[in-house]
């Protein structure tokens, strides 16, 4: 099994692997798995149009969403895997909504340094838990073809979905003979409360546009997509108060909610959605880094009766707590090298390339 190659020198000078310009020799390829806003779809048409933001997608009910059979209905695909196109959010639309970077910056870094980077981009409307084997079979395919061990850096979303890709398809010996290290980057282990918000928000749209359910929610068709449902929050505290009753996260209480809220679309993909669960809490096995920003106002809480929201520190959209969700349970593991890192100050989609590149198990110059 490998372990990291980190020296302290890269730990203790991480601006310095940014300024000094050095050179990397035999860089280990890097592979970007984006998260979903990050993630970067394309028209079908002999001459595709980039489509960015997710908002301007076609708006559809989650049941809709969630049927394989309406995939016709939405004339839009993911890049090839491999093609950076599917992550390139560098558009000026990117910094108008979200004022952020997200990878552009990682990947110039990168590239700058003579490290082989691409991107596996999926189309995050469509990854309902019994709709996965074929994308799953696509990853094992593309890692495979490669002709070295790759680096994986997950972000957000796109960790969740490549440790359920994993656990499901690999094996340990799989894993070691193709996977040089994982890094997972700001990924919502233990779900997002803002995920159900929104989720609530789309099934709900039908109820009087006064309710007090649209009242505090402007429209997105991000609320629609079946990405969205994977962060929904698993943390056993409030997250949710409506009509004098309070809701935890987590899988008996999101039942709960939607029996009595009449939401049986959300309830079955819920139920579905345990299978996944389960799975998550083995780690990988192969050295695998969590890092997790902090120093950011993070919504916990919300009452959907006043309006009244409440923050705790986070990257700014999912609690520190969720980052860590699993460190507990991966720590008992014995085959498990994970290693947690807090990166202060570090956004949930402004990947910047020190808090990155730093961290990366590839070889090191001498300064």
């Amino acid at each position: 099994m490998r372990l990291f190659g980190l020296s302290s020198t890269l730990l203790l000078l991480p601006s310095l692997c940014i300024t000094c310009g050095f050179m990397i020799s035999h860089p280990s390829p890097v592979v970007i798995i984006p998260g979903l806003g990050g993630s970067v779809l394309k028209t079908k048409e002999e001459t595709p149009t980039h489509v960015w933001p997710p908002s301007l997608f076609p708006k559809t009910p989650i049941d809709v969403v969630c049927d394989p059979d309406c995939r016709s209905l939405h004339p839009i695909e993911p890049y090839p895997l491999g093609d950076l196109r599917g992550i390139r959010v560098d558009t000026f639309l990117t910094y108008l909504f979200t004022r952020r970077s997200f990878y552009e910056p990682l990947v110039s870094s990168l590239q700058q340094h003579s490290v082989p980077v691409s991107a596996l981009s999926y189309d995050f409307r469509l990854i309902y838990p019994n709709a996965l084997e074929d994308l799953y079979q696509k990853f094992r395919n593309f890692f495979e073809k490669q002709e070295q061990p790759v680096t994986i850096i997950a972000h957000s979303l796109g960790g969740l979905l490549f440790h359920d890709f994993l656990l499901s398809t690999t094996t340990q010996e799989w894993q070691e003979r193709h996977l040089q290290q994982i890094v997972y980057v700001n990924v919502p282990f233990g779900g997002v409360p803002i995920a159900l918000f929104h989720t609530l928000h789309s099934v709900l749209g039908s109820v009087e546009e006064n309710s007090s359910m649209l009242r505090y929610h402007r429209i997105s068709s991000l609320h629609h997509f079946a990405g969205l449902l994977w962060c929904l929050p698993l943390l056993d505290t409030n997250v949710l108060r409506w009509n004098q009753r309070w809701y935890c996260g987590g899988q008996e209480n999101i039942n709960e909610l939607c029996k009595e809220w009449n939401l049986p679309v959300l309830q079955s993909f819920w139920a579905q959605y345990q299978g996944i669960l389960k799975k998550r809490l083995l780690p990988p096995s192969v050295p695998t880094l969590i890092l997790y920003g902090t120093g950011s106002n993070t919504t916990c809480f919300k009452d959907w009766e006043t309006g009244l929201v409440l923050t705790t520190d986070g990257d700014g959209t999912v609690p520190t707590d969720s980052h860590l969700f699993y460190k507990d349970q991966w720590k008992q593991k014995q085959s498990s090298f994970v290693q947690y890192i807090e990166i202060p100050g570090m956004e949930h989609n402004n990947l910047l390339p020190e808090h990155i590149l730093p961290f990366l198990s590839l070889p090191h110059p001498d300064f």
